[in-house]
């Protein structure tokens, strides 16, 4: 048997042991985009990410416009749980209309916080939609 053999069996994944519901509140915390890179970390942890009840996407460290909008978007459209936190900081976005489809999903998955934070050009104004203002939760 190699050190690299003994090495392994002394050392035990205890965190991958853990319940499901105490590795998704973990990912809650990380915003999407690594909370998504989570599922290399083992077969164990592959989709726990899906069940966050947090969305929090933020371009810092997008090196283009449409990889970000593309990756909301896959994440956006292939969800069906409720999401408690829907937050969105990004300095790219041009197209509003994506924004309004992605705020009226998150409302449709009934969010409960909604926190937006993004740039407009000189003279264009954003309008919130309506659903935003008339969803139950």
């Amino acid at each position: 048997m190699d050190s690299h053999s003994k090495l392994q069996d002394r050392v035990k994944d205890r965190i991958s042991e853990l319940p499901d519901r105490v590795l998704i509140h973990i990912v809650s915390f990380h915003a999407t985009k690594y909370a998504v890179r989570t599922s290399i970390l083992s077969k164990r942890w592959k989709g726990i990410w899906a069940f966050s009840p947090n969305l929090d996407f933020f371009d810092i460290s997008m090196r283009n416009e449409a990889g970000f909008v593309d990756f909301v978007e896959w994440v956006l459209t292939s969800r069906d749980l409720d999401i408690q936190k829907f937050c969105f900081d990004s300095f790219k976005v041009g197209d509003f209309s994506r924004v309004d489809s992605w705020i009226r999903t998150a409302v449709r998955l009934n969010v409960v916080e909604v926190d937006l934070n993004f740039g407009c050009d000189r003279g264009q104004v954003y309008e919130l939609p309506d659903s935003l203002f008339m969803c139950e939760s």
